[in-house]
């Protein structure tokens, strides 16, 4: 059986080799219909193969959500553990404990504590950030409007669609 690869190139061939009128109408009738059949089927399992695909996506999908909250659970017990060592460590005034197997010890660290708003710290403090982004939405309406923007055109995509 060919490959929709080669159904298509036999259609455009028999396509083109008909409007050139060499070849008799009744042969070319009967063999767009059998490439067209062969087209439809492979367009059939095309499909179940992409359907089947779709659901081995979700499925990892669904796996990356379960695994992202067991990383997230074990990061909090993480973070946790480092907290009660470190409070228990201070509590007992030692700052290092060493053993055959590895070195446990604290040491401070500084960090800068600021208000969610920025409008509380004295501007020259502040960085600006300024981010630019095509509108697509509205380039398009002024598009399909009759409206020209440099860069910018209308594009027509196709893709199946499988019920």
């Amino acid at each position: 059986m060919s490959t929709l690869y080669e159904l298509k190139a036999q259609y455009a061939t028999l396509l083109a080799m008909a409007e050139d009128g060499d070849m008799d109408p009744e042969a070319v009738t009967d063999t767009l219909a059998s490439l067209k059949d062969g087209i439809e089927d492979k367009a059939i399992g095309y499909a179940q193969v992409i359907k089947s695909l779709d659901n081995d996506v979700k499925a990892i999908e669904e796996e990356e959500k379960r695994l992202a909250a067991r990383k997230q659970s074990l990061k909090n017990n993480q973070a946790r553990m480092k907290e009660a060592l470190t409070e228990a460590l201070q509590t007992a005034g030692l700052k290092k404990v060493k053993s055959p197997l590895m070195t446990v010890w604290i040491q401070p660290s500084t960090s800068v504590s600021v208000p969610d708003d920025y409008r509380l710290i004295p501007p020259q403090y502040v960085t600006k950030k300024i981010t630019y982004l095509p509108d697509k939405r509205e380039i398009k309406a002024a598009l399909e409007a009759g409206t020209t923007i440099v860069g910018a055109e209308l594009k027509t995509n196709w893709s199946p669609r499988i019920r």
